[in-house]
């Protein structure tokens, strides 16, 4: 079967956090995507520890599905075979800071020229406009400027990140839709243009539905910090070999379950927790009471009674057990690749199914140049003269060590 790409070649100049991950999504749909990095190597490489063969984990993981070219972008003949590619390609991606992919000469307007039909992704932390669009940022002043601390961490303590780069990666899915839009506008008038997209507006745009509570919340209705319109607790619940999440549905039978568990019935009984509200309310001195109900059992026994209650609940896995579930397991969440040097490695599956045009993990993270050589001779560059540009530093090829 054909991938829903398959056919279109995408150019990826984003190094770092956020622009790879995007990519990459192009790539795990079908799309030839070519890595175009600087001779020393898009510096997210460097991004560890871990390390798998030199490279980081961090690089690892939002690079797969590429084949690697390593450009001197500064020298003509550089210069000369990224436009070669560009005549041929479908997509192109940076993440330069706003103005310096126009600086080296590969803005929207220079490769519009060269092919109409581009369709041209820029992806900043900030706009490409605006106030802030040359100040410097990562993940961690972003989620703060967006304000995402409110949503996570613990009631009444200092705000925290969240621990892991969620900005680049919602900002990524992001860029990925917005060029599949464009993509389609292309079909419709027969030209290209240029998306924009940045992680501030990825962080404030997955706020949704906070963001239209908060501003004009119920007067009885506590929004503060880290409570929102999540159902408490949230923070997990300790058992005898882990922690477990709770939060019971409607029709969920609390009653039941605290008597399942064995919950005095005092505590079934207490004015504090008899309504969904009052036990959000009184989450801290519930979760006590949950916590040495379970103290005895395991996350599985416990789980098993809050199904029987129709209660919304799930484990809390670790990475030895997150894919030792049988859910996960059944949905190929969990997918195997062969990485040219480190062997066997473990990558995670797709985010979305299309039965009839599936994508697939075909090729793992690319070792820097890993295909220069075959990518020049694509573009009509003899084996002498690819030599040459290996030997004169306009590229970097990979020689398998």
């Amino acid at each position: 079967m054909v991938a829903p790409l398959e056919g279109f070649i995408a150019l990826d100049l984003a190094q770092g956090e956020s622009g790879p991950l995007c990519g990459m999504l192009l790539g795990d749909a079908g799309a030839d995507v070519i890595k175009v990095e600087p001779l020393e190597g898009d510096w997210a490489r460097e991004l560890g520890p871990p390390f798998v063969d030199g490279d980081s984990g961090f690089f690892m993981g939002i690079n797969r599905n590429k084949r690697s070219i390593a450009l001197e972008l500064t020298d003509p003949r550089g210069k000369d075979i990224l436009l070669r590619l560009v005549q041929k390609a479908d997509i192109f991606t940076e993440s330069f800071r706003p103005g310096v992919i126009d600086e080296m000469g590969f803005g929207y307007e220079a490769l519009s020229r060269i092919n109409p039909r581009l369709v041209f992704c820029s992806i900043s932390p900030y706009d490409q406009t605006g106030p802030y669009a040359q100040k410097a940022a990562s993940d961690l002043v972003l989620q703060g400027m967006a304000g995402f601390h409110r949503f996570h961490g613990a009631v009444g303590k200092d705000p925290i990140k969240v621990g892991f780069n969620f900005g680049a990666a919602v900002t990524d899915y992001y860029a990925c839709q917005a060029i599949a839009a464009a993509i389609f506008w292309r079909y419709r008038s027969g030209v290209g243009q240029k998306v924009e997209t940045s992680m501030l507006r990825g962080l404030l745009a997955t706020e949704h539905n906070q963001i239209i509570s908060d501003s004009d919340p119920d007067e009885n209705a506590n929004t503060g910090f880290n409570v929102g319109h999540l159902q408490p607790p949230n923070t997990g619940l300790k058992t005898k070999d882990g922690y477990i999440l709770l939060g019971f549905s409607q029709s969920g039978d609390w009653e039941k379950f605290c008597r399942s568990v064995g919950m005095p019935e005092g505590v079934i009984n207490d004015p504090r927790f008899n309504t969904e509200g009052k036990r959000r309310a009184n989450e801290e001195q519930l979760k006590h009471y949950y916590e040495e109900a379970f103290k005895d059992k395991t996350s599985e026994e416990v789980l098993r009674l809050l199904e029987e209650a129709d209660a919304i609940c799930a484990p809390m896995h670790n990475y030895d057990t997150l894919f030792a579930d049988l859910n996960i397991l059944a949905e190929e969440m969990l997918l195997e690749m062969n990485h040219p040097t480190a062997g066997k490695m473990n990558t995670f599956g797709l985010a979305w199914k299309l039965p009839k045009t599936p994508g697939s993990v075909r090729l793992a993270p690319p070792k820097l140049g890993q295909h220069t050589f075959e990518i020049l001779t694509s573009l009509g560059y003899s084996s002498v003269a690819a030599q040459e540009l290996i030997a004169r530093r306009i590229v970097r090829a990979w020689t398998g060590k």
